[in-house]
């Protein structure tokens, strides 16, 4: 494998800018520089009109004055990025400021030299401190700040600049400038010198010059002093007809690092190819007084920085900088359809940015904390979502997430975690750009909703959360807690093409929810063990949950499907303990494991290790994929930052790699072929000096091998991190830590479809869109508008002249990769002036039923007929509402009609059921809109039962959750034995009658339940008695004895009992057991079958008269001594009989079934009539239930064959190459077919087919 490019972006250079400032001759055109200013526009103060990053601190201009912060250069010198870093460590720092004094009331201030990029700043609740598309310049310019003197400033190099320049007849006496603030202030040689408590700025003697005539003319300057107001003098005087430039030259003595940090956590891409990442970037704001002061880095707030580039990382597109007062720090981001970035993670701020339509916009609190990485959460966490517009500029939606505890953090002891792991968690947009996050908390409230599988906490001290939020963020669809009664963490989470939901993470719990049948359901022991857990789309059920790992310390991090829709987990195990499988690449004694599972989480594909065998964690994993040929894709990091003897050496490395050597702390990206058969690229990536790394959070991979990995870079102010030419950023400006960002592309031969529309997903009909298609790989296309219109053109224009969702297909093929053919979907909204009315929507006491437009787009307006502005609403009050859907001109109006639920609220019953009888329990909601869950199992309206307990039933049907509970109890006991005994002396009271002797008397009980019987009694008097019992049983059966105790052996008991008359009794029980005449056995150990074929299961046995199998299912005898077998799942069948005696004999075996998609497509056939080959048709093994169709389209797009609810294998049915009854010529043609399987699984294939003739 060969690198097809890669590209390194130093982000810190962008936020951070020269170590020092000096001051240099002015030029004519400004040299380069990497200084900029940024303007304010509302984000800071209003006496801010720029501020400037300057390694050493930062400068504020203002009106009529300069404020520099500064910060002590040993800090800067020595604070490096390390888990020993202390956070709270009080830092030295000086600010002073240079007023101007009696500046010219005429005086106006510009910025010049604009950059291409911009900044966003939202800072706080308050929207009108927001600021959007923030302009950086290169230089500005303060024009009469005296009179008839200007002022300015710029960078030259890495080094900030500024000069005065006089115009004609100016007064050089004007300039008076007044340190405030300073230490001392003092003239020697002409040299001015500042000092303050950090550091001393020596001013060298001045130079001023003119140019007259072509000729630049030197211009004799000196400073002035008089009680810290500092001005020039030209002691030889000057040509007041010609300008004239004084330029200082200014030298910070004492100095070294950067006063910004900006740590890497997460990368993504969106669909054009561009890189996005995020860090915590600290800033510690304007000084809010002169002198020296204290204040700490770690311990202060950072706020998120976020930064877009271009597809070939030339150009900054924007940065975005959102937060509160407190702490932020990014988890994972990830684009949705209409490029609009999507921001998971944790905040500490009670004012962190939130949208006026925001799910909660109030920060719920918590516990004070500290990260791994040093982060003080000092108010404890929230977790946030944020959504910005595709420009960055401007917030589509923002909520807090949480309850009353700590929310979104997970954190462990350094000992059993990498650096990082409390910093974990993913977000994840589905195809309907719902937001899905998965993580952890502490909160025992954690919002959740009515129905999900874990709707409360579950005792432990954190348990792993999972919300569904709408794609605006305005409401949750579903929240739920995962985990059992310890410790459990979510790291990752996935959803599937049909929207079941994977996540995985890890748990100290032995009782984690797992489910029947997985491989395993069971703690597999030692201090945690990685899980995988599937749920359905609604977070009502559990689908599949398992435990993975050893008796060891496991996690399992992040996930993914193949095409087959196997799931893909990779995680950490210790000490190379985790299970290799045959016919795999592995490395032994590593701790980095790949295990392939079944999509029912009960069959291992395959599982593989791998690293470089020191046993301990080597590789902290940071993104993860399974391409479109099922190549594995791995990033990791490893090295000092993680574990001081945790280094990479000696990792697998292939012959191509990008980089070969290592430091011990680099970047390490892996590719595996197929199923792990063997490694295909192995590559270090990183610099020879620092430790490279992330402080937490996701990066991700395309589905074309494409990394995009976000890098916590160049700590100790290092620029030794590999970049590529043409960068945005080739070295780090600072001498700290920066993120850095990597795009780097494993050159795979596949086939991508991909493709965009053009202006927008949305529009007013009719709506013309020009397909922009990014297809990779690809030489032919046919694109299916969703209106029964297709184009074969590679950028296709469209007009859209009906109102509605349309989905947008692409079909991309090629040649030369393993998938020769891919398809893609976009949606197309469309809008109209048009109405639709949606009736009986039910609303459930005080919940709220959540009501949505027909189109959420991205630009549209929303007026609700209550007053919101929303995108959606919730409602508890029956009546008629409506939305007005208004876009580019278009007005769409739904009207909801919402209706009190028929059948209230709860219901409770106390039933009593007689012995013998069963009871029929049933939900008191009858309506064919709901559905139904019982804690007993079941998911009909009624269940029927023989049992006492509680029974209760919950019907769903939008918002309303209507729950039927049942106490059910067994009718209380009036039991009489036909004898009973009484001793000497004493009576019995019997049905209000007294009994002394013996006698015979009869009742009959008719209970309020309609339990009746008849007892007889007879009355024995006696002293005590002896009975002895002889009895024979089955053997292997433990026997109760009349005393309660059981026995399995043979032989004579005696059971001293006394009577509940307090008559003493003993009763022998003479004990033998019927021989073992009879054997049964299950001759195969396990039986494999494929999908819709048959197998023999053979027993051997003596007792064939009494066969019995159990489940009677997919079998063709239930009483045979061999049974044919055909299951669809993987069944356990048992086998029982009984032999003369009454004694029972069983034995079960597991039949595995192999549900492996067997379709064969020819790619090509000869309709000749010559009885062979004459018609194209799809060949499938015994596994398939049914095709359900079949569409050819020729090279043009046009569909020329549709052959609906075809039978497997029917040689009759097919298509003959002909359309409307003409045969066609030979040519290529393009098909996609979508095949059913016995199981219930289905498959769409596509691909290309030659008719020859």
């Amino acid at each position: 494998m060969n690198k097809l490019y890669y590209l390194v972006l130093f982000i810190g250079g962008l936020i951070t800018a020269p170590s020092a400032f000096t001051h240099a001759q002015a030029q004519e055109k400004c040299p380069q520089s990497k200084l900029q200013f940024v303007e304010n526009k509302g984000q800071w103060a209003d006496n801010i009109n720029y501020k400037a990053d300057l390694g050493v601190g930062y400068l504020f201009l203002e009106d009529t004055r300069l404020t520099f912060f500064l910060i002590d250069g040993d800090y800067l010198s020595s604070r490096g990025h390390h888990h020993d870093w202390n956070p709270f460590q009080t830092v030295q720092c000086h600010a002073y400021n240079i007023n101007f004094l009696d500046a010219s009331a005429k005086r106006t201030y510009r910025s010049a030299r604009p950059k291409q990029s911009y900044r966003n700043y939202f800072i706080g609740k308050d929207p009108s401190r927001w600021a959007s598309l923030v302009g950086e310049f290169k230089q500005i310019i303060y024009e009469n700040i005296f009179d008839g003197i200007d002022f300015q400033t710029y960078g030259s190099g890495s080094q900030l600049k500024y000069d005065f320049i006089l115009q004609p007849g100016a007064d050089v006496s004007s300039i008076q400038l007044e340190y405030d603030g300073v230490d001392d202030i003092y003239l020697r040689k002409n040299k001015l010198h500042i000092s303050t408590s950090v550091n001393e700025i020596i001013e060298q003697e001045p130079y001023a010059f003119q140019e007259i005539n072509g000729q630049k003319i030197t211009v004799p300057c000196r400073f002035t002093l008089t009680n810290q107001v500092v001005g020039f003098d030209f002691p030889q005087g000057y040509d007041a007809k010609y300008p004239v430039t004084i330029d200082p030259t200014l030298v910070f003595a004492s100095y070294t690092g950067s006063s910004s940090d900006n740590w890497g956590f997460s990368a993504t891409y969106d669909a054009y190819g561009n890189l996005y990442g995020a860090g915590a970037s600290f800033d510690p704001g304007y000084p809010v007084t002169t002198g020296a002061f204290q204040t700490t880095f770690g311990g202060h707030a950072t706020d998120i920085a976020l930064s877009k580039f271009t597809p070939t990382g030339d150009q900054l597109i924007y940065s975005t900088y959102i937060g509160g007062d407190k702490t932020e720090i990014p988890h994972s981001l990830m684009t949705n359809s209409f490029g609009q970035l999507v921001l998971f993670g944790t905040t500490s701020s009670d004012d962190y940015p939130v949208s006026l339509n925001a799910y909660d916009p109030t920060f719920n609190g918590g516990v004070s904390a500290t990260t791994s990485s040093g982060l003080a959460f000092v108010n404890g966490s929230d977790i946030v979502i944020t959504v910005f517009n595709e420009s960055g500029s401007d917030i589509i939606g923002s909520t807090y997430v949480g309850g009353t505890d700590n929310d979104g953090l997970n954190f462990i002891s350094f000992t059993e975690m990498n650096y990082g792991d409390d910093a974990r968690g993913e977000v994840f947009v589905d195809k309907d750009n719902n937001i899905y996050v998965g993580t952890t908390t502490y909160s025992t409230d954690f919002p959740t909703t009515p129905g999900v599988f874990g709707p409360s906490f579950n005792l432990g001290q954190k348990d792993g959360c999972l919300v569904k939020m709408s794609f605006n963020l305005s409401s949750m669809i579903w929240g739920t807690y995962l985990g059992g009664s310890h410790d459990d963490g979510l790291f990752s989470l996935k959803v599937a093409e049909n929207g079941d939901i994977f996540t995985c993470g890890y748990t100290k719990s032995t009782d984690f929810p797992t489910t029947a049948g997985v491989i395993h359901p069971d703690y597999q022991g030692g201090v945690s063990d990685g899980y995988i857990t599937k749920i359905n789309p609604n977070a009502t059920k559990i689908l599949a949950s398992s435990y993975l790992g050893t008796n060891n310390e496991d996690r399992a991090y992040f996930l993914d499907f193949d095409s087959d829709n196997y799931v893909y987990v990779t995680g950490q195990s210790p000490n190379g303990q985790y299970p290799v499988t045959s016919g795999v690449y592995s490395n032994a004694g590593s701790s980095q494991f790949i295990h392939k599972l079944s999509n029912d989480l009960k069959q291992t594909g395959f599982s593989t290790i791998f690293g470089n065998g020191n046993g301990d964690r080597e590789l902290s994993p940071s993104a993860f994929m399974v391409d479109l040929c099922n190549r594995i894709y791995f990033s990791g990091w490893g090295g000092g930052t993680n574990h001081g003897s945790s280094l990479i050496n000696s990792m697998p490395i292939t012959s191509d790699a990008i980089q070969t050597t290592t430091d011990g702390s680099d970047f390490y990206f892996i590719v595996f072929k197929e199923n792990a058969a063997s490694l295909e690229y192995a590559s270090y990536f990183g610099g020879n000096l620092s430790r490279e790394h992330v402080d937490g959070g996701t990066s991700r991979f395309d589905k074309s091998g494409t990394i995009y990995q976000a890098v916590c870079a160049g700590c100790g102010g290092n620029s030794d991190f590999p970049t590529s030419p043409g960068a945005y950023s080739q070295s780090n400006n600072a001498n700290n830590c920066n993120l850095g960002v990597i795009k780097f592309n494993f050159e795979q031969p596949l086939v991508i479809a991909k493709g965009l529309p053009s202006p927008s997903f949305s529009g007013c009909v009719p709506f013309d869109v020009s397909f922009l298609n990014l297809s990779l790989g690809a030489t032919d296309y046919i694109w299916d508008f969703g209106d029964n219109t297709t184009s074969t053109l590679e950028n296709p224009t469209h007009t859209f002249n009906q109102t509605g969702n349309f989905n947008v297909m692409l079909i991309a093929t090629g040649s030369g990769a393993c998938n020769t053919v891919d398809t893609t979907f976009m949606n197309v909204s469309v809008l109209g002036n048009n109405e639709t009315h949606i009736d009986s929507i039910e609303a459930c006491n005080d919940n709220l039923v959540h009501l949505l437009p027909s189109f959420g787009i991205s630009g549209a307006s929303y007026e609700w007929s209550n007053g919101s502005s929303q995108f959606s609403v919730g409602v508890n009050t029956p009546g008629t509402y409506w939305v007005k859907t208004s876009l580019a001109g278009c007005n769409y109006i739904d009207t909801f009609y919402v209706v009190e639920n028929p059948f209230g609220g709860s219901t409770y019953e106390e039933l009593r059921i007689c012995d013998g009888d069963s009871l029929t329990l049933a939900a008191k909601v009858t309506s064919d809109n709901y559905y139904f869950e019982w804690n007993q199992g079941g998911y009909d309206a009624t269940i029927t039962t023989d049992s006492p307990g509680v029974y209760w039933v919950n019907s769903f049907s939008n918002a309303c959750v209507h729950t039927d509970s049942f106490n059910v109890q067994a009718l209380p006991s009036y039991t009489f034995n036909e004898s009973e005994y009484i001793c000497e002396g004493d009576s019995l009271l019997w049905q209000g009658q007294y009994y002394y002797s013996d006698t015979t008397a009869s009742v009959t009980f008719s209970s309020v339940n309609g339990c009746d019987s008849l007892h007889q009694l007879e009355v024995i008097t006696r002293e005590s008695y002896a009975n002895t019992t002889v009895i024979t049983t089955c053997p292997n059966i433990p026997f109760i004895l009349p005393d309660g105790t059981t026995t399995e052996n043979a032989g004579t008991f005696d059971s001293y009992l006394s009577t509940v008359y307090g008559c003493d009794s003993i009763e022998t029980t003479i004990l033998s057991f019927y021989p073992v005449t009879g054997y049964l056995q299950v001759i195969e150990d396990s039986v494999a079958v494929k999908l819709g074929y048959s197998e023999h299961i053979h027993i051997a046995t003596n007792l064939a008269d009494s066969l019995h199998w159990t489940p009677a299912i997919y079998l063709d005898c239930d009483d045979c001594t061999s049974v044919s077998v055909t299951p669809y799942h993987t069944t356990e069948y048992f086998i029982s009989s009984i032999d003369q005696y009454g004694c029972q004999y069983v034995d079960s075996v597991t039949v595995y079934v192999d549900a492996t998609k067997n379709v064969f497509i020819p790619n090509a056939f000869s309709p000749n009539g010559d009885g062979a080959n004459d018609l194209f048709r799809i060949f499938t093994d015994k596994g398939v239930d049914a095709i359900p169709y079949l569409k050819i389209y020729d090279r043009w797009g046009n569909l020329v064959y549709w052959g609906k609810d075809l039978r497997p294998n029917d040689s009759s049915q097919g298509w003959d190459g002909t359309f409307k009854g003409r045969k066609l010529d030979p040519a290529v043609f393009v098909y996609v077919t979508e095949v059913s399987f016995l199981n219930g699984e289905k498959g769409v294939f596509s691909g290309d087919v030659t008719l020859v003739r």
